[in-house]
């Protein structure tokens, strides 16, 4: 909601809020991690699409193509970028 709100409050300042949300990237940090003793399968089955991990570059792309001015008509949006996940 901030970033709504934040659109909301600058609009008429010609300044634009979106917001990228990325699930999970893979990282020197990922490739370490280890479920805690005892998870459950099935939820750590639901951090994982088919699509696997998205890469630091694949969301600075999208981080570089939403503060563009491609998308100077966005504000205020919220856009996902986590393999579906959030579908």
């Amino acid at each position: 909601m901030l970033t709504k709100a934040l659109a909301t409050e600058y609009l008429e300042r010609g300044i634009r809020f979106n917001a990228v949300a990325p699930g999970g990237v893979d990282t020197p940090i990922l490739s370490n991690f280890m479920p805690p003793q005892g998870a459950s399968n099935e939820l750590m089955a639901r951090l994982m699409t088919p699509m696997g991990f998205a890469t630091p570059e694949e969301i600075a792309g999208l981080i570089v193509f939403v503060a563009s001015d491609q998308c100077r008509y966005m504000n205020g949006a919220i856009v996902a970028m986590d393999g579906g996940i959030s579908i």
